[in-house]
């Protein structure tokens, strides 16, 4: 009778059936696991062999569990409230759906039949668990919990029951001191004017969902807000359609253009400070025949300097990827 592997030696032959991970590469991965004692999951993300999602993926296979990407999923208030911030954030626990008296989660490890427990035991609910990365879930959960001190839906109502007026507005803006925004502070703050919490939210938003842009796009009665995330765009919660003109004249104080203009485009910068990480955003901004539309390019100045002996490449692929960019002349197609 054949010896019964590991999880970790499971989860190594299904990355080798995906053609993520080579033989010789897992071997090194094992004696490390067994000299040091460390998990092999960690040890693959610690050396950027395979990415967060691929490695979800597989460790799904494994286990019989459906990975899912929290990135693209919406959770409601509703179900977000089902389990308490201290059960979530200590299991590594987003509940995502609820479909009667079943509750949908997902988990970075789904044999945690102890996590399992105390959400059947809180919700009194039947629980179906679902794979996601640990940095995946935290993020999502760091979603969560900055909605509910302001979500963009409760600013939007305070504007409207307030009766915030466009030109106003633009007057009280342009007054601002133009200055690097820190939105960690201007978003938890409540005494804000709801356009300049509405633009910070949009932007952290943005951030935390590792949005690549923003897409403000104005049509005759309403806004679209977009995020292209993973190459998709997807919709979100657009303003209403009276905050237009506050919310570009908003984007162009902080990124130092011209709120006068309105017939031509323009083009510009901010910087903004998020988890005490500095991000870079390009500002577009576009006439239509409906108003003006901004576009916001993120770029996180952290991942500047990456090598490449990050990019999770095996030996001999680097070997030779590095002889090719070292060659005095030639051309490589990604």
């Amino acid at each position: 009778m054949p010896p019964v592997k590991s999880f970790g030696e499971r989860i190594a032959d299904a990355l080798v059936e995906d053609g993520l991970l080579t033989t010789k590469q897992v071997g090194e991965l094992l004696e490390q696991q067994k000299r040091e004692g460390t998990r092999f999951i960690k040890l693959v993300t610690e050396k950027s062999y395979v990415s967060e999602q691929d490695l979800t993926v597989s460790m799904g296979r494994v286990l019989n569990v459906p990975p899912i990407n929290l990135a693209r999923i919406v959770i409601s208030p509703e179900v977000a409230d089902l389990l308490p911030k201290e059960i979530s954030q200590n299991h590594k626990i987003v509940p995502v759906s609820r479909l009667e008296n079943k509750l949908f989660i997902a988990m970075s490890d789904p044999l945690n039949v102890l996590a399992v427990d105390d959400v059947k035991r809180i919700t009194k609910m039947e629980v179906s668990t679902m794979i996601a990365s640990e940095k995946a879930i935290t993020d999502k959960l760091n979603s969560l919990n900055s909605a509910k001190g302001g979500s963009m839906e409760d600013i939007i109502n305070d504007a409207q029951k307030k009766g915030v007026d466009d030109e106003n507005t633009d007057i009280e803006n342009v007054k601002e001191a133009i200055e690097d925004v820190s939105l960690d502070h201007l978003a938890a703050s409540s005494e804000e004017a709801p356009v300049i919490k509405l633009a910070n939210i949009i932007v952290m938003q943005a951030i935390k969902d590792r949005a690549s842009d923003v897409h403000i796009e104005p049509f005759e009665r309403t806004l679209r807000l977009r995020y292209r995330v993973d190459g998709v765009l997807i919709d979100a919660t657009p303003p209403p359609k009276q905050l237009q003109l506050a919310l570009i004249s908003r984007f162009k104080i902080m990124s130092s253009l011209d709120i006068a203009e309105r017939r031509l485009p323009q083009d510009g910068r901010m910087r903004v400070r998020v988890g005490g990480k500095d991000y870079d955003l390009r500002v577009s901004i576009m006439p239509t025949v409906h108003g003006e539309k901004i576009v916001l390019r993120v770029l996180d100045k952290s991942n500047l300097s990456a090598s490449l002996d990050k990019l999770g490449l095996d030996p001999d692929t680097f070997k030779q990827f590095k002889h090719a960019v070292d060659a005095p002349h030639g051309l490589i197609l990604v």
